[in-house]
């Protein structure tokens, strides 16, 4: 692992840690998350915080995609959980630029 991936999984960590303290009404619904930036997912069942954005799933056929939130935790969660137990809200990444 290279010195920058480090430091991002630290400083990943860090905001994992200081976004678990903010309180369920100051995350934004679902609605309104943007499909096309990396952003902040809640997932309440699972008490997890993640990086995630939106996959139109193209590769899987042309004729049925099944778009979904993916996140960090693809590999360990599975595209079917994901499908199936949708983030409950999200918010922006702090510091990130539009």
């Amino acid at each position: 692992m290279s010195d920058d991936h480090l430091t991002q999984a630290v400083d990943l960590k860090e905001l994992a840690i200081k976004t678990e303290q903010v309180p369920i009404n100051h995350w934004f619904s679902m609605d309104s998350a943007p499909l096309y930036e990396r952003i902040l997912l809640l997932y309440r069942a699972r008490n997890l915080i993640v990086c995630g954005r939106w996959e139109e799933d193209k590769w899987r056929s042309r004729s049925a995609p099944k778009p979904f939130w993916t996140n960090d935790k693809l590999t360990t969660i599975g595209i079917t959980r994901l499908r199936a137990e949708p983030p409950d809200g999200w918010m922006p990444l702090p510091g990130v630029r539009k």
